[in-house]
């Protein structure tokens, strides 16, 4: 049986969690914003999907590392105005993976599937960086209902050996 589609904004929102969070546990996370500020702006006077999508991706990137090292309200609200008209956006997307990813005691259902142990003394942060940035990401996909088995191998690949350097050259943004 073929996998399943999973939505591709949740795909882009878990990209986001992941990269954001491997650039903020690589202590380059100024540069790198610097760098996203000016992607962004670069997005503000195109149009189309692609453009909607990507600049979900970059404000959802910033916004993840401006939640591990300031405060992520005003990304949260550039990324939430760039997708309102959208239902499962990646906005909608990003902010379940905030609240699965905040939590000490799991989501739902799935308590064990959290990235955060249930009964620990020390804060989420603490207990957030024992896990590298993809096995992050897996367990918050986890938790939100998408099995690794639901994607297809394209989209198991973006997931995990894509980084961020590929999706910038990609979009033209390093040469």
């Amino acid at each position: 049986m073929p996998p399943r589609q999973v939505d591709s904004n949740a795909l882009i929102a878990l990209k986001a969690l992941q990269v954001g969070f491997a650039a903020f546990k690589s202590n380059h996370h100024h540069e790198l914003l610097n760098t996203l500020d000016q992607v962004i702006e670069s997005y503000k006077n195109l149009y189309g999907e692609d453009r909607d999508q990507r600049l979900a991706f970059y404000l959802a990137t910033k916004a993840e590392i401006a939640r591990h090292t300031s405060d992520p309200t005003s990304a949260r609200q550039a990324l939430m105005n760039c997708n309102q008209s959208r239902t499962d956006s990646v906005y909608e997307w990003f902010m379940l993976l905030q609240e699965v990813t905040e939590s000490k005691t799991g989501y739902g259902d799935i308590p064990n599937m959290s990235p955060y142990q249930a009964n620990s003394e020390s804060s989420a942060e603490t207990n957030n960086q024992s896990y590298s940035p993809t096995e992050r990401m897996f367990r918050a996909m986890s938790a939100i209902g998408i099995s690794k088995q639901s994607l297809s191998s394209k989209q198991i690949n973006f997931l995990e050996n894509v980084k961020l350097v590929d999706i910038l050259k990609k979009h033209g943004h390093i040469v």
